[in-house]
């Protein structure tokens, strides 16, 4: 039983989920590149059909927030969404495609293509440039 399983994590697809990892060692591993150099946060990609860890499960995010809330999918993309604000990723190339500043996303509707922030006084919507889903 781990201490922290409260860190985010969505699907992407039937078979792969997406966590969230940076913030503590996942299972002792050490999070270092060739160079020796810690990497940040960002999202390990894990197949829900297999055991073994692919060595390019790892998916570190330049740039990313330590203080990410929430994150979701719709199949093609992955949206990190963090107190400072939320970042669209491409799944395909791992490059970041958008970022919403002060707009921390809290729920995700898909098949809109809009994106959600919720706070004490008010819920913003967002529509996001892509919709439907794209699994």
């Amino acid at each position: 039983m781990r201490q922290d399983w409260g860190p985010p994590a969505c699907w992407i697809g039937e078979q792969h989920v997406a966590a969230l990892w940076g913030l503590a060692n996942w299972d002792d591993e050490t999070y270092e590149d060739s160079e020796g150099a810690m990497e940040g946060p960002g999202v390990r990609i894990l197949d829900v059909t297999t055991t073994v860890r692919s060595p390019h499960s790892r998916w570190p995010m330049a740039g990313a927030d330590d203080r990410v809330v929430e994150i979701f999918s719709d199949g093609s993309r992955l949206y990190v969404a963090a107190i400072s604000g939320t970042t669209v990723w491409d799944i395909a190339s791992r490059t970041q495609t958008l970022a919403l500043p002060g707009f921390a996303g809290r729920l995700h509707d898909p098949i809109r293509g809009m994106i959600f922030a919720i706070e004490s006084d008010r819920i913003s919507a967002l529509q996001l440039p892509w919709r439907g889903v794209t699994y």
